[in-house]
């Protein structure tokens, strides 16, 4: 099934995982134009979804969800399923700038067949396209990571808020509020030396060390409730 999390937009069996779809030769059935034809000016066109959800029907395999880091700029979601309905492609349009380099960034998120519920991904497509800020009472938040789009430190091309300790010590609170899905964590500047990071005083395991001295971990948690983190660095 297909659908988007403001309106439906096919209802079909897919198979996210075959790409032949995005080549016209290697659809057969259709025309060689076909990806020209359904890019083109709808004569109506659907509410703008936030993300597309792309479940199996079938208990078996992985689901796909999709949402842009940025709806500003995009008209619209194209959806396009081969004739004999056994493969879809999606896209979301954008015009091209009239200058220089188009930055983009995406979530594809991997989930297990069980989670289909509209509801649950229009809070994690929510909380990659809005994060809500953690409270840094100790250290800072670094707003030029790479792939940071919009200098908020959070980083949409890899899913990460960016933070740099105070010393040997970074402390920040989350609010009870919106849901977090499990929030990954790249502690900057710290260059050879090891770090240690607990939630509410529980340590949290694993924390990887990236070649340029980062580290980098996931809260092992969905968010809802006030949290406190501290990350410790070696002397």
């Amino acid at each position: 099934t297909v659908v988007g999390l403001t309106t439906v937009l096919e209802k079909k069996a897919v198979d996210p995982v075959d790409r032949d779809l995005l080549s016209p030769k290697a659809a057969a059935s259709a025309p060689a134009d076909w990806i020209a034809e359904l890019l083109a000016e709808p004569a109506e066109r659907e509410p703008l979804a936030r993300a597309v959800l792309l479940a199996r029907r079938q208990g078996d395999g992985s689901s796909l969800l999709l949402a842009p880091a940025d709806l500003a700029g995009y008209e619209r979601v194209v959806s396009a399923v081969r004739q004999r309905g056994d493969l879809a492609a999606h896209w979301y349009v954008r015009p091209a700038p009239p200058t220089g380099p188009l930055h983009l960034a995406a979530m594809v998120e991997v989930w297990p067949a069980d989670l289909r519920d509209l509801a649950t991904a229009a809070a994690v497509a929510r909380d990659y396209q809005q994060p809500s800020a953690p409270i840094v009472e100790v250290g800072r938040l670094r707003t030029d990571a790479p792939g940071d789009l919009d200098g908020d430190g959070f980083a949409e091309a890899t899913g990460c808020w960016t933070l740099q300790p105070d010393g040997q010590v970074l402390r920040l609170r989350w609010p009870a509020g919106q849901l977090r899905f499990w929030p990954m964590l790249e502690i900057a500047g710290i260059g050879s030396k090891a770090c240690w990071a607990y939630l509410d005083g529980q340590i949290i395991r694993p924390i990887e060390k990236r070649p340029d001295g980062d580290a980098v971990f996931v809260v092992p948690e969905i968010l809802s409730r006030s949290a406190l983190l501290e990350v410790t660095v070696e002397k």
